[in-house]
């Protein structure tokens, strides 16, 4: 019953993510996929004011993920269509390597993933720092294959019976 359950939800994840990722050529074809489905952002203004804290949802995006031994390389897609603070093109180093969980970061430590590939899930949290503000972004999304993706993308494209 759990293995059919499983199943089900890891089908319904990569069918939402097929749906979901935005139309773009990626430089190579990806290992897997990370789509941030929910945002938020706290923001700190460096200014005397109530106001200067705030809550606001932020840009989800789309990562495309390559690995080759220690490192990661994405091409990133926003939702909003921009480019991000850093470019559309990201890299990282494996900290954590032990199935089912994967977590890695860049060599700031400003952008960090923890990725469980049994649940599909992926939460990422990022440092944004700009002259007159500071802010933290954590994403919740899912984790999907490239193998994954093309299976189900096979299958919807196959009659029905």
């Amino acid at each position: 019953m759990t293995s059919i359950w499983m199943s089900m939800v890891l089908t319904l994840l990569v069918m939402l993510l097929l749906i979901r990722l935005p139309m773009t050529s990626f430089a190579e074809e990806p290992d897997f996929y990370l789509k941030m489905l929910k945002c938020k952002t706290a923001v700190g203004y460096l200014v005397p004011s109530d106001d200067s804290l705030k809550i606001l949802d932020g840009t989800p995006t789309t990562n495309a993920c390559r690995r080759r031994s220690k490192k990661i390389t994405c091409d990133l897609a926003f939702d909003d269509k921009g480019e991000g603070h850093r470019g559309a093109v990201a890299e990282y180093q494996i900290l954590l390597d032990s199935p089912p969980h994967l977590h890695f970061s860049d060599d700031t430590a400003g952008d960090w993933f923890a990725v469980n590939t049994s649940t599909h899930t992926v939460v990422m949290v990022t440092r944004i720092v700009g002259e007159q503000f500071l802010a933290s972004k954590a994403c919740q999304g899912i984790f999907a294959t490239q193998n994954e993706v093309e299976e189900l993308s096979k299958k919807r494209k196959e009659p029905a019976p």
